[in-house]
């Protein structure tokens, strides 16, 4: 499918931010796992779900956006 390049760009900027978010999720579960087994804090449920959720859905966001940009071609 043919799109401006505009169009393009605002998708590819789409996916890099879903990419950004999904690294930034990553950092954090790592960042809260090294609080709870090292600095012995405790563990908070809330904490983990969000990033849970969040790591696995902003990189599913990204592997589409991904795929949808494969298929446009700029005109």
């Amino acid at each position: 499918m043919k799109v401006s390049a505009k169009e393009y760009r605002d998708k590819q900027n789409q996916a890099t931010g879903a990419l950004l978010m999904s690294i930034l999720a990553l950092i954090m579960i790592v960042f809260h796992a090294y609080q709870v087994l090292i600095n012995s804090e405790p563990f908070e449920w809330e904490r983990w779900i969000g990033w849970g959720i969040m790591f696995p859905g902003m990189f599913l966001v990204w592997r589409l956006k991904e795929r949808e940009l494969k298929d446009l071609t700029i005109e």
